[in-house]
């Protein structure tokens, strides 16, 4: 949601503590990715939250005046906060008795990912490689890996719970998680490994075939947001009579997986007026395959999910910006699916740095500003030619000078 209403009030909602730890993977793999103003934003509302509880409330201008951030740049860090799941923004509005309209947030906060969860996350390393680069990321991951050497020679031989406490193992087996809290980071999308492979067992499968590609696996079915009982299905049809992983086999069928949902309905988003949460939500309720597939109206051709995978490999782009690639170029292009357009915004928004969705519609909504700005200043001036019949310049002397001029920017 890209609005803040005025004396709309907050509190923030916080039930985890962070760590030493925790701090370092905020300093170290969250703030480059962002930024300054946002890492400010997660750092006061945690410490908000200990201000009366949870109960504590204060306006949006208040708390931007103290911090001494824009209204404007508070909603794009919160944008950034949002989508990278370190806080979850929730709305309620009251009219009062005097029919005066009062809005309230909560912002509830989500502890970061362990630096090993991050790495393991394909989306997360993805837009860090883009804001660090390949060889900061090998050096994080060094930093963060724990050292065994001080252990050189020595064996565990510490006691086990079974050899020290006795306890009544059939009161262990009730399940009773639900009544704990659990300090756990929001992913992007949750793909359960661990459960895969425990449905592949029981399908009598080896999964000893998969284990080295367990990574890639990981990446595509994020991706493209294959659910568990589709991801089976894929890697046993990937693995050959001879007990063989065919990763490209596997990767292709993660392309042409289709997993449709009739109540899921995508229309072409106005880039002039994209600003509403719903607008957006389009954009990251959706694998690039299904949203192509709703906005062409039919299935997308091997040639289309080809282009979707070497956006992927080339730009590291996530799914919902690509989403916005396609809207913006076939909104473009009338409808036509075109691989130079395509390209074009790529280069665009990867020279532009864009590593999130607020920035990357932010970049296209700004060069569908300029290129209508130039169709304007065209047309104003095929008039001025017509009707002045002293003016040497002839049109095709002002395209090329105006495109020249206003070509820079698209």
């Amino acid at each position: 949601m890209n609005i803040i209403e005025p004396e709309s009030s907050f509190s923030s909602y916080v039930n985890f503590t962070l760590s030493q730890t925790d701090n370092e993977v905020l300093n170290l793999l969250y703030y480059p990715i962002i930024g300054k103003d946002a890492f400010t934003i997660y750092s006061l509302f945690s410490s908000l939250s200990g201000l009366k509880g949870n109960d504590y409330f204060i306006t949006h201008e208040e708390f931007c005046e103290r911090s001494k951030i824009s209204i404007s740049d508070f909603l794009l860090a919160r944008n950034k906060l949002e989508a990278i799941g370190l806080i979850e923004t929730y709305r309620k509005e009251v009219i009062d008795s005097n029919s005066y309209k009062k809005v309230s947030y909560i912002y509830k906060l989500f502890p970061p990912a362990t630096a090993n969860k991050f790495f393991n996350d394909p989306i997360l390393v993805s837009i860090l490689k883009d804001s660090v680069g390949e060889k900061e990321i090998i050096s994080l991951k060094s930093h963060f890996k724990e050292s065994n050497n001080q252990f050189y020679n020595y064996i565990n031989v510490s006691s086990k719970i079974n050899d020290v406490f006795f306890y009544d193992k059939k009161e262990v087996s009730k399940d009773e998680s639900g009544s704990y809290k659990e300090k756990k980071y929001k992913k992007t999308f949750q793909v359960n490994l661990a459960e895969i492979e425990k449905s592949l067992v029981s399908n009598d499968i080896d999964i000893s075939t998969i284990t080295k590609y367990e990574k890639q696996i990981e990446k595509y079915l994020t991706l493209y947001q294959i659910k568990d009982d589709l991801a089976v299905n894929i890697i046993s049809s990937s693995i050959s009579t001879g007990g063989m992983f065919d990763i490209d086999t596997f990767i292709n069928k993660c392309k042409n997986a289709y997993s449709y949902n009739t109540e899921k309905q995508v229309n072409f988003v106005d880039f002039n007026k994209y600003n509403s949460k719903e607008d957006i939500e389009k954009y990251q309720s959706l694998p690039p395959k299904e949203f192509l597939t709703k906005l062409l109206n039919s299935e997308p051709t091997n040639h289309m999910l080809d282009k979707i995978h070497d956006i992927v490999e080339r730009y590291n782009f996530t799914p919902d910006i690509i989403n916005a690639l396609f809207d913006y170029c076939l909104k473009s292009n009338n409808g036509l699916f075109n691989d130079f357009k395509i390209d074009e915004l790529c280069i665009y928004l990867s020279y532009n740095k864009v590593t999130d969705l607020f920035s990357a519609l932010q970049f296209l909504k700004r060069k569908d500003y300029k290129f209508e700005e130039f169709k304007a200043a065209k047309k104003r001036k095929q008039k001025t030619i017509v009707e002045d019949d002293k003016d040497s310049q002839t049109f095709s002397d002002y395209k090329k000078i105006d495109i020249k001029k206003y070509g820079l920017d698209l």
